[in-house]
């Protein structure tokens, strides 16, 4: 008696392919599992295509982790352009804030590497035009933005990695010699209880700050 033939196995049905239907896929992926699961093989599986298909569309991996920043950068809330300058950067970098903890996904990819998209630009001339405004100099632009962006991306890590434990005291910050320590010693509470907006929100103002310092006298 004959076997009935086998029935093929089937195959996820390609969509027609753009570059936002990438970035789609790739943002199911990187939500579902992380950004570290995003591959260009598990993108062509995900869309039914061949991964030489997918250069079509994109030329590297970076290049599509980029566009997917991209998408989510696009959530950040822009200022009022008529704003005090230094309020018009709060706003910005605490909508940055905001949209980097809402998509995890996009914490690894800001850290890592330059993001070459429309959002990204759009939040930056906020910044600039923010800065030459308020009469900051032409040197110190490019390192105020520099020191903002840095400042909120590490803020940001450090917030999503530490766990719901954290305010727990450490035990060799409990064990420290209070003569030998005496101001980590004095702070110990304060370290170890800190609410994380606020301390961004005083880190930023810190900063911002320092930049209105360095402002020449009109």
């Amino acid at each position: 008696m004959s076997r009935p033939a086998a029935r093929p196995v089937a195959r996820p049905v390609a969509a027609k392919l753009s570059l936002e239907v990438l970035v789609d896929a790739a943002a199911r992926i990187a939500v579902a599992e992380g950004v570290e699961a995003v591959s260009m093989r598990r993108l062509a599986e995900r869309c039914g295509v061949g991964v030489m298909t997918l250069y079509g569309y994109v030329r590297t991996k970076e290049e599509l982790l980029g566009a997917l920043a991209d998408r989510f950068l696009a959530e950040i809330r822009l200022p009022p352009p008529d704003a005090p300058w230094a309020e018009q950067l709060a706003v910005l970098f605490g909508s940055v804030r905001e949209v980097m903890l809402a998509h995890p996904a996009l914490i690894p990819i800001v850290a890592t590497q330059r993001i070459d998209g429309a959002a990204a630009y759009r939040g930056a001339e906020v910044v600039f035009a923010a800065l030459y405004a308020e009469g900051v100099p032409d040197g110190d632009v490019l390192a105020a933005f520099s020191a903002l962006t840095a400042f909120t991306i590490g803020c940001v890590q450090r917030e999503a990695g530490v766990s719901p434990e954290a305010g727990a005291v450490l035990p060799a910050l409990a064990a420290l010699p209070p003569d030998e320590f005496p101001h980590v010693v004095s702070l110990t509470r304060a370290l170890v209880s800190r609410d994380p907006a606020r301390d961004f929100a005083d880190g930023l103002r810190l900063i911002i700050d320092g930049i209105a310092a360095r402002v020449p006298a009109r």
